[in-house]
């Protein structure tokens, strides 16, 4: 596949610099600009992000991937994460493309991410349709190892994180505010069209949050299931694939 890509940067509204990535159609002026904001304690070059964006390039829709604050190539520290800074982040990268390149149609996040586009997505005027990729309908309720860093920030102020033998950690601010946070509210009051996709044998995100998100949104919405071969980092280039052409599609509606 013939490809067009820079690399680029834009700052936050905590001044911080943030890497990105622009994945540009090869051949005319793109249709679409889109964001994709990665999944927890990825960054924009997992195969998810990577994948879908160069899909969605050969169908017209330029793509902006993002590294959130201390992962990948941008500034900032994590232990400082919190998912209204994630939200604020997806907004400063909307602001960022209209104001050099384009404004945003599509928001694309891949779990975590998922819930911080369906969350920045009633700020930013503009966006037609909002995708999430195995996101969780109730980001407060977590999995075992982030109860259990939880446990240890309630106790100490700031929780270890392991993942995939790397260590991050997560001061108390995290925990309460995403307890904070409803994406039921959120979708109630979401303009946008809504394409939730998942797959049934996704073992980090149970296939029952894509089932709430899709019973609280109002606005028009389709569901697309993977199959079970699927990951719940969709590594899988045939499941970027598809993905990339339910989102080309919905968008020329």
């Amino acid at each position: 596949m013939i490809r067009n890509a820079c690399r680029t940067t834009f700052r936050n509204n905590e001044g911080l610099v943030l890497c990105g990535h622009l994945e540009l159609p090869p051949e005319g002026e793109p249709r679409a600009w889109a964001i994709f904001c990665h999944c927890f304690t990825c960054n924009k070059n997992y195969k998810a992000p990577v994948h879908i964006s160069r899909f969605l390039a050969a169908e017209g829709i330029a793509t902006l991937r993002f590294d959130f604050p201390g992962l990948g190539g941008s500034q900032g520290d994590f232990s400082d994460t919190t998912l209204t800074g994630y939200v604020k982040d997806v907004r400063s990268a909307g602001d960022y493309l209209k104001r050099d390149y384009g404004a945003p149609r599509l928001l694309i996040g891949h779990s975590m991410g998922g819930a911080a586009v369906l969350l920045a997505a009633a700020g930013m005027p503009g966006i037609e349709l909002v995708v999430t990729l195995a996101a969780p309908s109730k980001p407060g309720e977590m999995g075992y190892r982030l109860k259990r860093a939880k446990e240890q920030a309630i106790e100490r102020g700031i929780g270890e994180l392991e993942i995939n033998g790397k260590k991050y950690l997560l001061r108390r601010d995290f925990f309460d505010d995403v307890a904070r946070h409803d994406l039921k509210q959120a979708l109630n009051s979401m303009q946008a069209k809504l394409l939730v996709v998942h797959s049934p044998s996704d073992d980090t995100v149970p296939f029952d949050s894509a089932k709430e998100l899709m019973a609280w949104a109002h606005a028009p919405k389709s569901l697309l299931e993977l199959d079970e071969a699927a990951d719940h980092l969709f590594s899988r280039e045939e499941d970027a694939e598809k993905v990339a052409r339910a989102i080309a599609i919905r968008l020329r509606r």
